[in-house]
């Protein structure tokens, strides 16, 4: 199977630190609200650093490109998927 390359607008940045930390914590925080309960704390760092701060948002996004996030996992893939039916949008094609 031929690994997925990350666009070059998605990029993981480290974490390290208490301060760095804390940082990501406030900003996973700040979108935590607008994504479906039970999405882990590795997947809304990885949304909010891609730039996705509400479903809308994350609409207007491929599956394939926020399945690439570092920290998406199938669980939060899922549940995405669900909130997007739910209020009748899907990833872009």
């Amino acid at each position: 199977m031929p690994r997925r390359r990350m666009p070059a607008t998605h990029v993981c940045e480290r974490v390290t630190g208490p301060d760095a930390r804390q940082d990501a914590d406030r900003l996973d925080a700040s979108i935590r609200e607008a994504f479906p309960a039970g999405i882990s704390r590795p997947a809304l760092r990885a949304l909010a650093s891609a730039g996705y701060a509400n479903l809308v948002d994350l609409a207007l996004g491929s599956d394939d490109d926020v399945a690439s996030l570092h920290g998406m996992g199938p669980k939060a893939m899922g549940l995405l998927r669900q909130a997007l039916h739910a209020t009748g949008r899907t990833f872009r094609p």
